[in-house]
């Protein structure tokens, strides 16, 4: 069961990263800030061209990984600190 959160958690995450990421470029300089990034994601019609999709791909996957990643290193300095 626990797994199965996890994953709806990440799958929630990455969503809500990427269409807030979207948001940031269909609407740029403008103060329309309706909906969130995840109804954008879903329910909207994106028209960015390609190279900004996957502009935004990427920078989301650094975040993602970065935030991952830090929590696995956090947790293994603090499993260090309590075996030392």
């Amino acid at each position: 069961m626990e797994k199965m959160i996890a994953l709806l958690l990440f799958a929630y995450s990455i969503g809500l990263l990427l269409g807030e990421g979207l948001l940031d470029r269909i609407y740029e300089g403008k103060k329309w800030r309706r909906y969130s990034g995840l109804f954008i994601l879903l329910r909207q019609r994106i028209q960015l061209s390609e190279k900004v999709i996957y502009e935004v791909i990427e920078e989301v996957y650094s975040l993602f990984t970065r935030i991952v990643f830090g929590y696995v290193e956090l947790m293994s300095e603090l499993q260090q600190d309590q075996i030392g």
